[in-house]
């Protein structure tokens, strides 16, 4: 995780206490039952955040109805499919320029 700079380190203050968090790890298996994928993630607590302490603005990262009516129309135009998909890992390695 540190190569891919994922992260930075932030200055630690008095006043404001570090959010704990915890492993959560998931295996799967095959048609044998044997474990074939280990999979695990860093989940922060969240929910002991403060608003106005710890954090001061929220963002969602939707897109705009008119963004989806648009697509939506250029494949009605052009006769394409389209499917609803979820993506769980946008920029994990990347910086996403503004």
């Amino acid at each position: 995780m540190f190569g891919h700079n994922v992260w930075t380190p932030a200055p630690h203050s008095q006043h404001l206490q570090p959010l704990s968090t915890t492993w959560v790890f998931k295996r799967s298996t095959d048609e044998n039952r044997e474990f074939t994928i280990f999979k695990s993630r860093l989940c922060v607590f969240g929910f002991n955040q403060k608003e106005g302490i710890d954090y001061d603005e929220v963002f969602g990262a939707t897109g705009r109805l008119t963004s989806l009516k648009f697509l939506l129309s250029l494949c009605s135009i052009h006769d394409l499919k389209s499917h609803p998909m979820e993506i769980k890992c946008a920029f994990p390695n990347g910086k996403p320029s503004e």
